[in-house]
């Protein structure tokens, strides 16, 4: 009884999984190279603890210095930025 499908057809149909699986694998495993390099922060980044309330943000730096719904940080310094909320019980 002859097959369904000639023997070419099914070589080129499992050419065409085997390549589209290799180029998925090549994506994640560029994807997972460059998420784990953003996670990581340089050891110089400045850390700025930010509050969010009901109507404004409220920013603290290290050194002090705490600002209201603004935020100055030094030009070419990496900066991390924490972020809370206090939350408004009624």
């Amino acid at each position: 009884m002859p097959s369904a499908f000639p023997f070419s057809a099914i070589c080129a149909w499992k050419r065409v999984v085997g390549h589209s699986l290799l180029l998925a694998m090549a994506m994640f495993g560029w994807g997972a190279v460059v998420y784990v390099d953003y996670r990581h922060a340089p050891q110089d980044t400045l850390d700025i603890y930010v509050i969010g309330k009901q109507w404004m943000w409220k920013a603290q730096q290290p050194s002090g210095l705490r600002e209201i719904n603004e935020l100055h940080v030094p030009v070419g310094r990496n900066v991390r930025l924490i972020y809370g909320e206090r939350r408004r019980h009624p």
